[in-house]
């Protein structure tokens, strides 16, 4: 019985292990936050395919772009390359083909096996050696993986090994998790821009945007309520403070379901301070308020990609947060950074009147928000 039970082991233990460990999955979105760099503009990204097409017995994958820095004339580039590249390669033979800046390949191979070594990259008639260091299961955003180690090593054409940045440094791949941590394959080999998975979808893995459409994030129930505080400020003399009250009466959709209509039974108190005068106002009754979903298409965006602010011609993008509100939800963040289009995908920025930074959750609408300029500052956050 032991023997046998040792067989079973065995065999479990090659079924597992001896298959393709795929960087990405083409159906699952995985996101990334990176170390702080000054090589890159973005703190976050996914890898989510824009589109694919089969060559023969290959697939081209097309990743989506980022805002990053463009060491040009450009202060930051509207569209510029994911931290993946433009596209990448799978062959029919177990190998995904990734391309830097220059348009050298680094190669991962899939389907490696323990203490396999194969080239993942070629530079000035040198190469940098990949070797499948360990395979082990490992807690990946607390689900269990079967999570591959890769570890590099670089050498000379004769095989010597040989200084370099990346010596000793890892890759980690999970079977069904794809790539869980390693370095920017873009802007290989530099080593400064490493990156770890914080979260992925189908199924939902840690940060995820697979509820975070504006028709979920505005559904609203009748009887739930949302209680806000706000306030601005101009400092030294002037202050704000406002307590608001949300309680859902009624619920219409309207025409093709694009417009929300809620009716609210609404109360505020509003207290000001000016230097050494006091006031306040207050309002008690019902109220309603309209929510058109196509307004909030930005919401659709992935980390880090463009899209144009309704503050004018500026431009934003989003990022995923932890929720305070539910454990274990997530946030969608637009952060409107006084961007603004320039010629040839360029961006400018202003320092001048900063648009808000938004947070959106699931069934509460949105539940933070914060901006102003050089003479006032301004918040309201859902309590």
């Amino acid at each position: 019985m032991k023997i046998f039970f040792s067989i079973c082991i065995s065999f479990s233990f090659i079924t597992v292990f001896g298959q393709s460990f795929l960087p990405f999955h083409k159906e699952r979105p995985a996101y990334y936050q990176f170390a702080d760099s000054y090589d890159i503009f973005y703190k976050q990204a996914a890898i989510s395919i824009d589109s694919f097409q089969i060559s023969g017995t290959d697939t081209l994958f097309y990743h989506y772009p980022l805002i990053d820095v463009e060491n040009g004339v450009c202060y930051l580039k509207a569209h510029d390359t994911s931290f993946v590249g433009l596209q990448s390669i799978r062959t029919a033979n177990s190998y995904d083909h990734f391309f830097n800046r220059n348009g050298d390949t680094i190669l991962l191979k899939n389907n490696a096996v323990l203490n396999e070594s194969w080239e993942l990259f070629h530079f000035n008639g040198n190469k940098i050696i990949a070797t499948v260091e360990s395979m082990a299961l490992e807690a990946i955003l607390g689900t269990d993986d079967s999570v591959k180690v890769i570890s590099l090593q670089a050498e000379d054409n004769a095989g010597n090994n040989i200084p370099h940045i990346f010596n000793n440094k890892i890759f980690k791949i999970g079977k069904s998790s794809g790539l869980v941590s390693g370095y920017s394959l873009f802007h290989f080999p530099i080593d400064t821009i490493a990156f770890s998975l914080v979260g992925l979808e189908n199924p939902s893995q840690g940060l995820n945007a697979a509820d975070l459409t504006a028709e979920k994030i505005f559904d609203f129930n009748i009887g739930d309520r949302f209680d806000f505080i706000g306030g601005a400020n101009t400092e030294p003399s002037y202050h704000a403070l406002s307590h608001e009250t949300f309680k859902v009466l009624g619920k219409e959709v309207l025409g093709n379901g694009d417009s929300l209509v809620y009716t609210f039974d609404y109360k505020r108190l509003s207290q000001f301070w000016n230097q050494n005068d006091y006031s306040e106002t207050s309002f008690v009754g019902v109220i309603s308020d309209v929510y058109v979903l196509s307004e909030y298409d930005f919401l659709e965006k992935r980390p880090f990609e463009f899209y144009f602010t309704n503050y004018g011609n500026g431009g934003g993008y989003l990022y995923l947060g932890n929720s305070y509100y539910e454990e274990g939800a997530t946030v969608k963040i637009a952060d409107e950074y006084s961007l603004f289009p320039q010629s040839d995908d360029c961006l400018g920025y202003s320092t001048a009147d900063a648009p808000p930074i938004e947070k959106y959750a699931e069934g509460l609408g949105k539940v933070y928000s914060y901006g102003g300029d050089n003479s006032l500052n301004n918040y309201d956050t859902l309590v």
